[in-house]
């Protein structure tokens, strides 16, 4: 092989390689932006990320506060349903004696009244 042949060979051979390095360069540039635009979704998504915690964290806090208040509420009304049946309880009782007394008053007057007869 001729000398100038083989350094014909080398260049080409050199040529090819700057072309497959300036495509390697170009390809780890591409790469490089991508990962620069991953990089910066994930510190949005984990910004979010926190956003969305700090909200679930303020409405967990509101519907302790909401529980408690319809416990609250509940035992409230549980109270004043206790209070209105003792009462209704209570009037019953007292109807009852009065038609009781009213009954024995009754009974005993018609028995005075035909014995004094």
């Amino acid at each position: 092989m001729k000398p100038e042949t083989k350094r014909k060979g080398l260049v080409k051979d050199h040529e090819q390689m700057q072309q497959m390095i300036a495509e390697l360069a170009s390809h780890s540039d591409k790469l490089e932006k991508s990962k620069k635009k991953l990089q910066s979704e994930v510190e949005d998504l984990n910004i979010e990320l926190s956003s969305q915690k700090a909200k679930v964290s303020e409405l967990e806090k509101k519907q302790r506060k909401f529980d408690a208040l319809l416990n609250e509420e509940k035992a409230f009304s549980e109270k004043i349903a206790a209070e209105r049946d003792d009462a209704e309880r209570e009037v019953r009782e007292k109807e009852t004696r009065i038609l009781s007394l009213s009954f024995n008053t009754r009974s005993s007057l018609s028995s005075h009244g035909t014995k004094s007869e």
